[in-house]
């Protein structure tokens, strides 16, 4: 009888390392007291209920407003408009480049 010690492509090694990311993570917690680097002290926060009611609101109008103009949309008008950028200007530095090396 043949133990399998891989799952696919994964190894064993994958596996304890995926799960020791999580225990790093966790140790490196305090969870009595958690607090994350580069994040105003919320003690500090005049009124912190007002602030996560109004970035709710937003995210909820973003989103909503989002849905009725159509993720479609948002996405092919923003690759267009990308496209025309990149030929505005990528095509002057390929130019620009190709002079440049031709000239030294």
């Amino acid at each position: 009888m043949r133990l399998r010690h891989s799952v696919g492509e994964m190894t064993n090694a994958k596996i304890a390392a995926s799960f020791g990311a999580d225990r790093i993570l966790l140790n490196g917690i305090d969870v009595l007291n958690p607090e994350i680097a580069g994040l105003t002290d919320q003690s500090k926060v005049e009124n912190p209920f007002k602030r996560r009611m109004a970035i709710s609101a937003f995210i909820i109008i973003l989103s909503m407003t989002i849905s009725l103009v159509g993720l479609t949309n948002i996405i092919k008008y923003g690759y267009g408009y990308c496209g025309c950028l990149a030929i505005a200007i990528v095509v002057p530095f390929l130019t620009v480049g190709v002079y440049k090396k031709r000239k030294a």
